[in-house]
């Protein structure tokens, strides 16, 4: 990939600043827009719509997305035609392990031929406490059961604790070894309820990272805004994989917008991805036409007004300098650039 010309602070590079990260070698982008994406909206795409996103992610360069539910057919079935396009491509699916029938759902995502199976456990106080009514031993068995039980499978197996931030963090690294001993081969955590901070992120992630050896993941969700920051507070401290919409888009406030997150993690990291950002906003905009929503026109990145100049000291700053306003040019991410008088 064509190094991206830019023009961020300095400070983003300082010895100081960069020896406080543990940056982790290789770097999973999980696109995640077809599940939670779609679920947080009213609105559904098509099969055709699907397929159509699967192919221009893979040729952006994302190597992972998740389709959605196992216990979904209408699901399963755009797994299995994804896999008919013969793209490198590594599909997820999700079980929810508290549903009684969960093992049956997991055979039919073996089946439809996915890569990635995750299974979602409740990971916090709240949720054994107010939800399920269980105890730490109880859950301890019962995660125990599953991993057993799925051990002899030849997929990816990854165990996600959902509401994680809001966990126990003794009792997590306790739960999540386990798991792992049983035999997942990655672990994920959420930010469900955007209910961190990022330098607790940080914390919390590079704690999970020491205590793990198999790949950590995160799922951060918007809802103080802060799931860009935390995706990155995550990276920071060694988390290999990260889930991501497009715009953003997902429940309530949404979740870690793939545009600003890769954008951030290249130009303010000089972290290669080697993905062609240049079909960002194209991507973005095809999937809220294909939702049937809109994109404000000041979001980051990809919005229509954010490369727009119109204060006249602005403009004339723009017109000698093209980064004096900006850190990267529009046509890096497929947007473009406005400059008017006000």
């Amino acid at each position: 990939m064509k190094k991206i010309e830019s023009h961020p602070s300095k400070y983003n590079f300082l010895e100081p600043v960069k020896a406080k990260r543990n940056l982790p070698r290789n770097l999973i982008v999980s696109d995640v827009t077809m599940r939670e994406g779609e679920q947080g909206l009213p609105y559904k795409m098509s099969l055709e719509q699907k397929l159509h996103l699967a192919e221009k992610l893979c040729e952006m360069g994302i190597s992972q997305v998740q389709v959605g539910f196992a216990k979904s057919e209408e699901d399963l079935q755009v797994v299995k035609e994804i896999k008919k396009l013969n793209l490198p491509l590594k599909l997820e699916v999700i079980i929810q392990t508290y549903l009684d029938n969960w093992y049956e759902y997991f055979q039919a995502g073996v089946e439809s031929g996915a890569d990635i199976i995750s299974m979602i456990y409740h990971g916090s106080e709240i949720r054994y406490q107010y939800i399920e009514e269980i105890s730490h031993k109880e859950v301890l068995e019962f995660c125990q059961g599953i991993i057993d039980k799925i051990a002899h499978e030849k997929v990816i197996k990854r165990f996600s604790f959902s509401d994680a931030t809001r966990g126990d963090l003794e009792f997590l690294k306790e739960l999540s070894s386990k798991v792992v001993q049983g035999g997942a081969d990655r672990v994920a955590f959420s930010d469900t309820s955007g209910a961190i901070m990022p330098a607790a992120m940080k914390h919390f992630v590079g704690e999970m990272v020491k205590n793990l050896e198999v790949p950590v993941q995160v799922h951060c969700h918007n809802d103080y805004g802060l799931a860009v920051a935390n995706s990155l507070a995550a990276v920071e401290a060694g988390a290999q994989i990260v889930d991501v919409t497009l715009n953003g888009f997902g429940e309530r406030a949404g979740n870690t917008p793939l545009e600003e997150f890769v954008m951030a993690l290249i130009v303010f990291y000089d972290y290669e991805l080697n993905l062609k950002t240049g079909m960002i906003s194209e991507l973005a905009h095809y999937v809220a036409e294909a939702l049937r929503t809109t994109i404000s026109p000041r979001k980051a990145i990809i919005g229509e007004e954010a490369f727009a100049h119109r204060h006249s000291s602005h403009v004339k700053m723009t017109e000698k300098y093209k980064f004096a306003l900006e850190t990267i040019s529009p046509e890096v991410v497929g947007n473009k650039r406005q400059v008017g008088h006000q």
